[in-house]
């Protein structure tokens, strides 16, 4: 039960800061696609990596993702290491498709390499990022509308700490009951799509500064009810990101559902990973603990 609640954990926070959608049946003839690798990645704390591996799957080869057959589209036992400045560090696997490195030191302006060599298809697959400056909340605050009770109010302003290039950030809300709910009792979960119904309350956000006319980025962002409740509480993060994992992140925001790119057949998604599907992200994650007033 234990090793259950950790894979339905990390199933979670795939579903949070990944946004994809379900595949449709077609009725053309359309060659299957190769099983590749799928790359997400996240840097929780300096000197921290994440990342998670998995296989794609083709829905026209009869392929289905559920909680009884979910297991097998994790990578496993994978030669996972993280290259950067001539060195090279290993990251352990902690769970099945998971995979973990630390003191692992940040640099500006020198390039991250990944490598994954995955044992089962003998296939490797490499990816290249950069670290973006750090990045801050000024201000931040949710609220109900004093005009609209069914709106609620997100209002944040950002510094840019560097005004002479353009910048993309990304925000997002994390209410912590879908986790509560989901460790407190596992029953709850039937499918795969319901793990996804308990964060459906997590908010991403991706701001391009172009659309703000000096280094102070700041607007009043409006939300219908039912994302947020009074009295909630919420991690939200800010981090500046690249230009390619911005324009990743807003093609899998077009296109719909709140679902992992941990369970998604493979789709024409912007990605940096050669050899695989996915994106191999570099970026600092400011946090920040609110409540909704």
């Amino acid at each position: 039960m234990k090793n259950f609640k950790s894979n339905i954990f990390f199933i979670g926070l795939l579903s949070m800061l990944f946004i994809n959608c379900k595949p449709k049946a077609l009725e053309i003839d359309i060659p299957q696609e190769e099983k590749k690798i799928v790359i997400a990645s996240m840097n929780p704390i300096d000197g921290i990596f994440l990342v998670f591996a998995t296989y794609s799957y083709s829905a026209l080869a009869g392929d289905t993702v559920g909680l009884e057959n979910y297991n097998q589209f994790l990578v496993k036992d994978a030669d996972v290491s993280i290259s950067y400045n001539n060195e090279v560090k290993k990251l352990k696997m902690i769970a099945p498709g998971v995979y973990y490195g630390f003191d692992i030191p940040t640099f500006y302006d020198i390039e991250y390499k990944l490598e994954v060599q995955d044992p089962t298809t003998n296939s490797v697959i490499n990816a290249r990022s950069y670290f973006s400056k750090k990045v801050k909340f000024d201000t931040i605050s949710i609220s109900q509308s004093e005009k609209d009770t069914s709106v609620y109010e997100i209002d944040y302003s950002l510094v840019d700490k560097e005004p002479d290039k353009r910048n993309w950030y990304m925000l997002d809300f994390i209410n912590l009951q879908g986790y509560l709910n989901i460790l407190e009792d596992t029953s709850l979960i039937t499918s795969i799509s319901s793990i996804a119904d308990f964060f459906k309350n997590d908010k991403l956000y991706l701001i391009d500064e172009n659309r703000f006319d000096d280094n102070i980025i700041q607007e009043k962002i409006k939300v219908a009810n039912g994302y947020f409740s009074k009295g909630d509480i919420l991690i939200v993060t800010v981090s500046s990101i690249s230009e390619g994992y911005y324009n990743y992140l807003e093609a899998e925001e077009r296109a719909g559902n709140l679902i992992s790119s941990f369970i998604s057949e493979p789709v024409s998604y912007p990605t940096n990973v050669d050899g695989g599907y996915g994106y191999f992200s570099t970026n600092f994650i400011t946090y920040k603990v609110i409540e909704v007033k």
